[in-house]
């Protein structure tokens, strides 16, 4: 009996802080939660979280199997600089009051089932220091288990990414980063390593390093300035990008491209770009010639001034290219002979003048032009054996030397030669040897023409031959100059 009326006692001896031990007042078992939390690795100015970029998770998790009845409460107060946007997660509710955010587990923790975890998306804003860091700090609460007092905060890595405590506080130190979407300068690559004036399909690619910004962050915008003379054909890939080209200017053609935002932390092995450029005749050559490039969003506007992008230190965003140019292959005609046949002529006689040409240039020549200066006294018959068929005319007056214009059809490959000759009247030229001076060209490479071969007979496209004159006896009254004597 006495044990039995002691008993009452003993048990309403039992002190008040015992309540929320791992047994009740009526010896009931108490379940133990832990609260976990799983931040970004950087809080990123600008940073959306609409979407499901920049998401945090909140995680509760049973761990004495004892069952925690509905409902769970998770609690914390963003940091400034952070905007609670949405969250998701089944059996979750979550709402903000300012900074103060309270997300609450609708469902029993079981054995059977002693997790569960929400998604909580916020928005970053633009002007929190960088460098710099926030605290996120989660205390769970639950009607069986309430808050500690003093409260004690842990931050222990777990599974998954999570920092757990089971103290009913975990924390968890964010440092800021600033959002940023840049060129990658090794990216930059050409085929061929020379553009040449006059070529098509030149291939010119880049790619981007993106840091913080996310697809909800809007569009990339990219604008290129192409070098003066570089035409832009296309881009790709298509699927991504679209390209709207401005008409050349004299600075050079204005590309505008544009694509949906990169995936936060995209590197260059997802974020290629190529286009193709023609390059008009009149390119300047020889570069380099400066490609300018400005990648861009609603949150990092580039300069409004390309010329911006070439100071020393230039804005972010900017980056140039430095592109080759050169001439297209051209035909390099040159005179291999310019000698006479016979080896010296008779006055009053006819004489061949026999021409080899060869083309030592690095294309197919064009439709040929040859001029040749004739001596005094030498007047033109005709053109023989031409090859490739070539056309012969002369104008001037044979006593004080004509010209003889000469044009053929194009065809005469890289290293490959060409002969004609040409028949004159010889009269006395007053001199025991003559000159015969020629220009050479072709349509793509002009030839010097005869004044400045006159100059430099040794430049490019010009040559020179010599034609002995026999010394012949003046004609007497019985003889004819027609048979080699000079006329008194």
């Amino acid at each position: 009996m006495k044990s039995l009326l002691l008993l009452p006692l003993i048990c309403l001896m039992v002190p008040t802080w015992a309540q929320g031990a791992s047994e009740s007042l009526q010896g009931d078992p108490v379940p133990a939660i832990e609260v976990g939390v799983r931040t970004p690795a950087t809080f990123d100015t600008w940073k959306q979280g609409a979407g499901g970029d920049g998401e945090m998770r909140f995680q509760v998790r049973l761990t004495n199997g004892v069952t925690a009845v509905a409902p769970t409460i998770v609690r914390t107060t963003l940091p400034e600089g952070l905007t609670f946007v949405n969250h998701s997660g089944s059996a979750w509710s979550c709402s903000a009051v300012g900074q103060a955010l309270t997300c609450q587990y609708n469902n029993n923790l079981t054995s059977s089932s002693p997790t569960n975890n929400v998604r909580v998306r916020v928005n970053v804003a633009g002007d929190i220091p960088v460098p710099g860091d926030s605290l996120m700090r989660l205390t769970v609460e639950h009607a069986l288990v309430p808050l500690p007092d003093p409260l004690v905060c842990e931050s222990n890595a777990s599974a998954g990414g999570y920092y757990v405590s089971d103290t009913g506080c975990v924390e968890r130190l964010v440092p800021h980063r600033e959002s940023q979407v840049f060129f990658d300068p090794a990216s930059w690559t050409r085929s061929p390593n020379t553009f040449i004036a006059g070529s098509t399909d030149n291939s010119i690619e880049a790619a981007f390093f993106n840091q913080g910004f996310t697809p909800a962050n809007g569009a990339i915008t990219v604008r290129y300035r192409l070098p003066p003379g570089f035409l832009f054909d296309r881009a790709g890939p298509t699927t991504f990008w679209g390209c709207i080209p401005s008409p050349p200017g004299p600075e050079g053609q204005v590309v505008t491209c544009s694509r949906s935002g990169f995936s936060d932390n995209a590197t260059p092995s997802t974020t290629g770009f190529f286009m193709r450029v023609d390059l008009a005749l009149d390119t300047p050559v020889p570069g380099p010639l400066t490609l300018i490039g400005i990648v861009e969003n609603a949150y990092q506007p580039g300069p409004a001034d390309f010329e911006d992008c070439l100071v020393a230190e230039p804005p972010i965003g900017c980056s140039t290219y430095q592109i080759p140019t050169g001439s297209p292959p051209q035909a390099r005609m040159e005179f291999v002979e310019i000698s006479p046949d016979p080896d010296a002529f008779t006055p009053g006689q006819t004489g061949r003048v026999f021409i080899r040409y060869s083309n030592q240039g690095q294309a197919t020549a064009g439709p040929l032009n040859l001029d040749i200066a004739a001596p005094p006294g030498f007047e033109f018959i005709q053109t023989i054996g031409a090859n490739p068929a070539i056309g012969c005319t002369a104008s001037g007056d044979p006593a004080m030397g004509q010209t003889i214009n000469c044009s053929g059809a194009s065809g005469v490959g890289v290293g490959q030669t060409g002969q004609l000759s040409l028949d004159f009247q010889v009269e006395w030229a007053g001199s025991l040897l003559v000159p015969v001076l020629g220009s050479i060209g072709d349509s793509t490479r002009p030839a010097p023409g005869l004044v400045a071969c006159e100059v430099d007979p040794e430049q490019s496209g010009c040559g020179l031959g010599q034609v002995p004159i026999l010394d012949a006896l003046f004609c007497d009254r019985f003889e004819s100059p027609s048979g080699g004597c000079r006329p008194l």
